[in-house]
């Protein structure tokens, strides 16, 4: 075990109040784990600490006696909550804050032991002011390494992809050694909780460079364990307008993504403000737009094993959107993503191929652009985005630079309809369901929905303007559908 001098400031809260307290109580305190590890990188690389700086603090402390009372004495003089997670270990939760204390109970050094990798293993003594290594933790950092504790790894499966969380997190690289353990290992991964897996595979997703990462774990045979649904890709060869398997064609899908958010302001820099407060609007507690768009853009896809046919040398996949669909929905289930998460994913990709079809199909009308949006509510934009993206991803020897143009302007076109102030796509509420039961003396029935729907397109085509356009256009409706019936 090897020791080093460091010099930081702790003289700010929380510290003060925790330090008194140990003092008063006569515990042994230390720092240890990702707050030390974050600390140091953000020491040697300013930029690192700008691009974390929106994620909560969560630092840990090992003491030597009673860390339930002692948590519960914390969190009353910090006024935070306070939450017990085991025997061994109390939680005190602050805005942006999470503390945790965890008994010793054996000796430090076999505390730091036990821990996942080299750079978590760290210990700050307060009393001494030196940090404590194991031996890689310090040289790990400096070299950038996930390195493994090889027994920790099966003890808790979930680090198996964690390392792949860190490397992409960090730009760390994963040391070789621990990379053949994770190979040999990775089908532990399935006895972890689906929730920790849908954590640890969104903290990559919202990463930058998150398509470099999948692929990292697809290699370790992770994320095939996870997702056996993907293996199949792989044999779909590129061909026509695919230049790559379906399975990289998935990876470099989600590669798109993250360079058409990159590049906003270049490809639609009169929307980029709006759009990109969508993508980074979180879908549910934690989960950004974006990093679900990009859970939605490797899963695609899916549906096409089950429904390849070869016609005159062309492969073509009828119906995959409707299975796709449904596999994404049963992932999604399994990973318990919210429900809204699973109904937006299901939604995108069952009507993924729809925006192409639009856009081949010549003139693109206002009106068709509203029954895109309507149909796909607050998922349009993801939509748009997951259709360029693809575009971009499938460059075979069938596509043009004609062809990836014209996709570009049609999605400029749709955006143009939708989010251009000037001219509104979404009609005002002129009439209501209420009123055109009274009015035409209708029963309650899916008809009324139709009709409503029909006054948004006469809106839409200048024929409605107001209440009584509305009740004309109806009753014009409803006549030529009874003298057709006569």
């Amino acid at each position: 075990m090897k020791t080093k001098e460091w010099k930081v400031d702790f003289d700010k809260e929380p510290f003060l109040t925790i330090l008194s307290l140990a003092k008063k109580r006569n515990i042994e305190i230390f720092l240890v784990g990702g707050y030390i590890r974050d600390k140091l990188i953000e020491m040697r690389n300013k930029e690192w600490k700008t691009k974390n700086i929106s994620k909560p603090k969560d630092i840990d402390f090992a003491i030597s006696h009673s860390p339930i009372n002692f948590g519960k004495s914390v969190a009353d003089a910090l006024d935070g909550s306070f939450v017990v997670l085991d025997e061994r270990t109390a939680r005190v939760v602050l805005p942006g804050l999470l503390l945790d204390f965890s008994l010793i109970e054996e000796s430090l050094e076999k505390d730091l032991e036990r821990r996942d990798f080299t750079i978590n293993s760290l210990a700050y003594d307060f009393e001494k002011n030196i940090l404590v290594d194991l031996g890689f933790g310090l040289s790990d950092l400096d070299n950038c390494l996930i390195r493994s504790f090889e027994e920790n790894l099966k003890k808790d499966p979930i680090r198996l992809l964690r390392a792949v969380r860190f490397a992409s997190e960090l730009s760390f690289e994963i040391e070789e050694k621990t990379k053949d353990y994770i190979l040999k290992n990775a089908r532990l991964i399935k006895d972890s909780a689906s929730e920790r897996i849908a954590y640890e595979l969104f903290e990559i997703l919202k990463n930058k460079d998150s398509s470099k990462f999948l692929k990292l774990s697809y290699n370790l045979d992770i994320l095939s364990s996870i997702f056996p649904e993907i293996i199949t890709l792989s044999s779909i060869e590129g061909r026509g307008y695919h230049h790559l398997d379906l399975l990289d064609h998935s990876f470099e899908t989600v590669h798109q993504v993250e360079i058409i958010m990159e590049n906003l302001p270049i490809l639609f820099p009169k929307w980029n403000s709006p759009i990109k407060d969508y993508l980074y609007e979180n879908i549910s507690s934690d989960h950004p737009r974006y990093s679900l768009l990009k859970f939605i853009a490797l899963f695609h896809d899916l549906g096409k094993p089950e429904t390849i046919k070869e016609e005159n040398g062309r492969l073509k996949f009828i119906g995959h959107e409707r299975i796709g669909c449904e596999q994404t929905g049963r992932i999604g289930r399994r990973l318990k993503l919210s429900h809204k998460e699973i109904s937006s994913a299901k939604r995108i990709v069952l009507n993924h191929m729809r925006v192409g079809t639009l856009i081949q199909g010549g003139v693109i009308t206002k009106k068709a652009v509203f029954r895109l949006s309507k149909d796909l509510e607050d998922d349009i934009i993801m939509l748009l985005i997951l259709s360029l993206a693809d575009r971009y991803s499938a460059v075979g020897e069938a596509t043009t630079d004609e062809d990836i143009q014209a996709h570009e302007d049609g999605i400029k076109v749709i955006f143009s309809f939708m989010l251009d102030i000037e001219e509104p796509i979404k009609p005002p509420k002129i009439i209501n369901g209420l009123e055109l039961m009274d009015r035409f003396n209708l029963p309650s029935s899916p008809l009324i929905g139709k009709l409503l729907s029909m006054v948004e397109e006469g809106w839409i085509d200048g024929k409605v303007k107001d209440k009584e356009d509305a009740f004309v256009f109806v009753e014009n409706y409803l006549a030529k559908q009874n003298s057709s019936k006569i």
